[in-house]
């Protein structure tokens, strides 16, 4: 029985079924440098096709938007200025 929403919520995220981690590495093998590059939509960092394919495979944009979110409070630390992803 489905939950009804209330109206003007964002409908649930399709259902993604759930890659074994050696398919996941097979697919993202593939992926060495990048033809494309995205800007996150904070500004704080450009992503690549690689990084894209994992987000969509895994259902992980949370995980670029929560490493974004960091990235204005890690370049005030001289070490972490230089770490790249």
């Amino acid at each position: 029985m489905e939950t009804p929403q209330e109206p003007g919520a964002n409908p649930p995220p399709p259902h993604r079924p759930e890659l074994a981690p050696a398919e996941i590495e097979a697919q993202l093998s593939q992926f060495i440098g990048s033809e494309h590059y995205c800007r996150h939509w904070t500004g704080a960092l450009v992503t690549t096709d690689g990084v894209k394919a994992m987000a969509e495979l895994c259902g992980a944009y949370w995980l670029i938007d929560a490493i974004a979110s960091w990235q204005p409070e890690c370049r005030k630390d001289g070490m972490l200025r230089q770490i790249q992803f």
